[in-house]
């Protein structure tokens, strides 16, 4: 062996050490071209763990947007990720294939990490999982992650009448975790489907029509009106019903992501009824509270409170990823949980 393969100490390289690896991953390519590529994986950097992959959960609502080139970020100069080429994915299950703080090599974990066989992640995007949890379960830590930031931009009081509109994967998840943390909680969609899996996940839910008497944003006078309101779909339909349904002095938690520009009527709607508008955007849950949080939603995965079996529509091999895509806006109304086999 040559000198110039040693360590600078002269020690022989450890069995175990990292080196630079092939890796297969999800790539949109350009609006609605979505392939499978084949990359070298560098080196992990100090602070960093390398995961080897085995599920991963599409998050719907995002990525579709992307494949699609409807994200808002395309049109909004400097805003910088929603470019092409796109690597997505951000919720996966796998193992630890390099040590980090506090993370043994070969520990399970949870990582925030894309549709890859590999990834080098940074350590405080890395999290160990007990046994109580299954990988499918844990795969829904980053979509509940995001659901959590309503209950963190808006806490609500014990009991509190929330309201839901929308329960596609991040807004059936918040009416979980709004009710878990101590509210009185309705969820509705305009899809009987969805309300469907609202029920098989233990959600109370309502008729769209069950509000229309409070659709006048000039009569306040209608009893039984949310005090807080999360818009999990963000289009201006949506807004404007919750806006108009909010009880005066109300709160409204924009959760849900617009792909458009929307008008609102900021003196009836907001104003006048004394209305906080609230948006609540992952970026709202980073920082030093992240370890607590993912600790709670493991919990709550693992005492099944936070139910996610009726969310999952099946899983398909990371080669036929295209297809997976495809299948979710094909049938929208379906359950939403779409797993990529990364094996």
């Amino acid at each position: 062996m040559h000198s110039a393969s040693l360590p600078p100490d002269g020690s022989a390289p450890s069995p175990h050490a990292p080196s630079a690896a092939p890796v297969r991953r999800a790539v949109f390519s350009g609006p609605g071209e979505c392939r499978v590529e084949t990359a070298e994986l560098p080196l992990p950097l100090p602070g960093e763990v390398r995961v080897r992959a085995r599920l991963s959960l599409i998050s719907p609502g995002t990525e579709l947007a992307l494949l699609h080139r409807t994200h808002p970020g395309f049109e909004i100069p400097g805003f910088g990720w929603a470019r092409y080429p796109f690597w997505p994915g951000y919720s996966l299950v796998g193992s630890a294939e390099t040590e980090g703080e506090s993370i043994a090599a070969g520990a399970r974990v949870f990582a925030r990490a894309p549709h890859a066989t590999r990834s080098n992640v940074a350590r405080a995007a890395v999290f160990g999982l007990p046994d109580m949890v299954s990988d499918e379960q844990a795969a829904f830590l980053g979509l509940a992650k995001i659901a959590w930031t309503a209950v963190l931009q808006a806490p609500p009081r014990p009991g509190e009448h929330v309201v839901v509109v929308g329960l596609g994967l991040v807004g059936n998840l918040a009416a979980q975790l709004m009710r878990l943390a101590g509210a009185e909680v309705v969820g509705t969609d305009l899809s009987a489907a969805r309300r469907e899996i609202g029920r098989a996940c233990g959600i109370e839910v309502a008729e769209p029509d069950a509000f229309e008497p409070f659709r006048d944003p000039v009569d306040l006078r209608p009893a039984g009106r949310p005090t807080l309101v999360v818009d999990a779909v963000g289009s201006a339909a949506t807004i404007d019903t919750c806006l108009n349904l909010v009880a005066p002095r109300g709160r409204v938690v924009l959760l849900g992501a617009p792909r458009s520009p929307v008008t609102v009527d900021a003196y009836l709607q907001i104003m006048r009824k004394g209305v906080a508008w609230i948006g609540a955007h992952e970026m709202h849950g980073e920082g030093e509270a992240v370890p607590a949080t993912i600790e709670r939603l493991i919990g709550a995965l693992g005492a099944g409170s936070l139910r996610v079996e009726p969310l999952i529509r099946g899983t398909f091999p990371l080669e036929e990823a295209g297809a997976a895509y495809a299948a979710l806006g094909s049938d929208p109304e379906g359950p939403p949980g779409v797993f990529l086999d990364l094996r």
